[in-house]
């Protein structure tokens, strides 16, 4: 799975990988574009959920 800023191009990493297909906790701070959005790219079927708790201030 990758994550990243919507409109900016696929960053060709990884933010998750579990070639078994289990199930496991991860978590990944990713910084989303000027309107707040980001992209996600699962290579599989995979059930998401997607926290947006906090930000970073200047």
């Amino acid at each position: 799975m990758s994550v990243w800023p919507a409109g900016q191009p696929y960053p060709n990493v990884s933010t998750l990988n579990l070639p078994n297909g289990g199930v496991v906790a991860n978590a990944a701070i990713v910084p989303a574009n000027l309107n707040g959005a980001i992209r996600v790219v699962a290579g599989d079927l995979t059930d998401l959920n997607i926290d947006i708790n906090g930000y970073f201030a200047p």
